[in-house]
C-alpha cells in the first residue's frame, strides 16, 4: 500500500484546507512538532478527529490504553529514549510482530527505527497523547522511582516520613509495581528476599515472570511500606501476618490480599490481586460443561449440605465461590462465610449458607473448628 501523508488524508476528509495545510507546515518547520500536534494545537481540528481520520481512512485501530492490557515483555524490547522520542508504547509481542501504541501511526521514521532495533515488524494502533504520556511514566518511570529510591534510602535505614508521605519515592514504586501488575493482568506480586536482592516477580496466567531485582538494602523500606498499606505491624517480623489493601488503578476498584512469611533472608511477602471490574460474575463465565453447570447448579441450590472447591493457585477457587453467591442472589436473608483450612498439600475453601428464619434474627453464629487434614 503507498504510504499517505496526515495532510492528504485530513484535506481528503474536508477537515483541513491546503492553505490550512501550508501554514501547519511551515510552523511545523519552526517548532518541530509533528503535524498533527500543529492542528491540534492551533484549534483547527480536535485529537478526535485526527484520530477518526486515521481510524477509518487507514484502518489503523484506535485503543484505550487504561483498558488495554500491556505486557512489560513486550515494554523491555524498546529502550526508554525511543519510547519518548517518537512518543510509543510496545503493547505486546505476538511471534515476530510487536503492537505499538503511537501518537502518529503515520511516522514512518518511528516505525521503521523501532523494527530495526527490535528486529520485529510494527503493528501500529492509535492511542491519545495524554494516554500515551501517562503510560510512559508509568511502566518507564518505574525505573525513574528506583534510582530515587536509591539516592533516598540509606543501608539499614527507615525513615518514617519515607514509608508514609504519598510523595515519597518508595510509596511512588510501590504504587506503580501494583499498577503495572493491575494492568498486566498479574493475580499475584512475589517479593522474595535472596542473598543479596529483592526479586520482584508477577504471575501471569499461572507462571511466574521476574519484573526487577531490587538491592537488598531497600527491603526494610519496601516491607515497611507494604505493611503501611495493609495495616499490619510493621515492628513484627518473625511471624506471618496477612492484611488487604483496597485501592483503585486508573478509576477501577482494586483488592490486594496481603500475607507475609518469614525466611531466612528475611520477609516474602505476596500480594493477591483481584480486579474487581473483571472479576466472574456469573457460573456461565467459569467455562464449565454444561453437565458439570448442571451438576454444580443443583448442590448449591440444596436445602442444605456443604460444597468444597479445591484446586491450586490461581485455578479460581474464590471466583468459583463468589460466582455462586451472585447465582444464588440471596443477601437478605442468608449469610455467607468464607473458610480456608490450610495444610501442606492443598487449601479448601468452604462455602457456609446460614439461613435466618423469617421473623427471626440471629445474633452471632459459631463455626466449629476444622482438621488440618
Amino acid at each position: 500500500m503507498a504510504r499517505k501523508r496526515l495532510g492528504d488524508l485530513l484535506i481528503e476528509a474536508g477537515l483541513i484546507t491546503r492553505e490550512q495545510l501550508e501554514r501547519a507546515l511551515e510552523e511545523q518547520k519552526v517548532t518541530g512538532l509533528r503535524l498533527g500536534e500543529v492542528l491540534t494545537r492551533s484549534g483547527i481540528l480536535s485529537e478526535e478527529q485526527l484520530i477518526e481520520v486515521m481510524e477509518f481512512q487507514l484502518g489503523i485501530p484506535h485503543v484505550n490504553l487504561d483498558r488495554f492490557p500491556v505486557d512489560p515483555a513486550a515494554v523491555e524490547l524498546v529502550p526508554e529514549s525511543l519510547a519518548r522520542r517518537y512518543r510509543v508504547l510496545p503493547l505486546r509481542r505476538q511471534g515476530n510482530r510487536i503492537t505499538l501504541a503511537m501518537v502518529d501511526p503515520l511516522d514512518y521514521f518511528a516505525i521503521d527505527d523501532i523494527r530495526m532495533t527490535t528486529g520485529l515488524h510494527v503493528d501500529p494502533v492509535i492511542a491519545t497523547r495524554d494516554d500515551i504520556d501517562r503510560a510512559l511514566e508509568q511502566y518507564y518511570g518505574l525505573k525513574q522511582s528506583v534510582t530515587e529510591v536509591l539516592k533516598e534510602v540509606q543501608p539499614e535505614q527507615i525513615d518514617e516520613e519515607q514509608v508514609r508521605a504519598e510523595d515519597a519515592p518508595i510509596v511512588r514504586l510501590v504504587n506503580q509495581l501494583i499498577e503495572q501488575a493491575a494492568d498486566g493482568r498479574a493475580s499475584d506480586v512475589h517479593f522474595d528476599p535472596q542473598q543479596h536482592a529483592v526479586v520482584v516477580r508477577f504471575r501471569i496466567d499461572g507462571v511466574l515472570h521476574t519484573q526487577m531485582k531490587l538491592p537488598k538494602h531497600l527491603q526494610p523500606v519496601l516491607t515497611a511500606r507494604i505493611k503501611i498499606m495493609a495495616n499490619l505491624n510493621i515492628a513484627e517480623h518473625r511471624l506471618p501476618q496477612d492484611g488487604r489493601i483496597q485501592l483503585k488503578v486508573r478509576g477501577r476498584p482494586v483488592d490486594v490480599r496481603v500475607a507475609t512469611l518469614p525466611t531466612i533472608f528475611g520477609e516474602k511477602i505476596v500480594l493477591r490481586l483481584l480486579d474487581l471490574r473483571n472479576a466472574v460474575s456469573r457460573i456461565d463465565q467459569l467455562g464449565l460443561s454444561e453437565r458439570n453447570r448442571e451438576a454444580f447448579l443443583s448442590m448449591i441450590q440444596a436445602p442444605h449440605g456443604i460444597v468444597l472447591v479445591t484446586g491450586p493457585t490461581g485455578s479460581g477457587k474464590t471466583s468459583t465461590l463468589y460466582a455462586a453467591l451472585h447465582h444464588l442472589n440471596i443477601w437478605p436473608c442468608e449469610r455467607f462465610l468464607e473458610i480456608r483450612c490450610h495444610s501442606r498439600l492443598r487449601w479448601r475453601s468452604f462455602l457456609c449458607r446460614f439461613r435466618t428464619p423469617a421473623g427471626h434474627r440471629r445474633e452471632s453464629s459459631s463455626i466449629p473448628s476444622l482438621p488440618s487434614a
